[in-house]
């Protein structure tokens, strides 16, 4: 699967096809193929608060392995992780 940006390719086939809204309208109806919203939650529960201790608050931090899971995961494609 590819991330495109679909209002890119909106505005080049609006300048090749302008006839043919029918393609232009279907692109609207896909759906999103990385819910970032979803990925930005994942990645606040797995932050964990660094040199807090002091009362003062501290830094969130997160592991980058459970980075790396989370963003390759997509804020899971098509749909919302459990």
């Amino acid at each position: 699967m590819r991330l495109i940006d679909a209002d890119l390719l909106k505005k080049e086939m609006h300048m090749s096809y302008s006839d043919d809204l029918g393609i232009l309208e279907k692109i609207d109806k896909q759906p999103t193929a990385y819910d970032t919203d979803d990925a930005v939650e994942r990645l606040k529960k797995a932050s964990y608060e660094r040199f807090g201790n002091d009362g003062m608050g501290g830094e969130l931090v997160v592991n980058l392995d459970d980075v790396i899971e989370i963003i390759k995961g997509g804020g899971k494609i098509y749909g919302k992780v459990d």
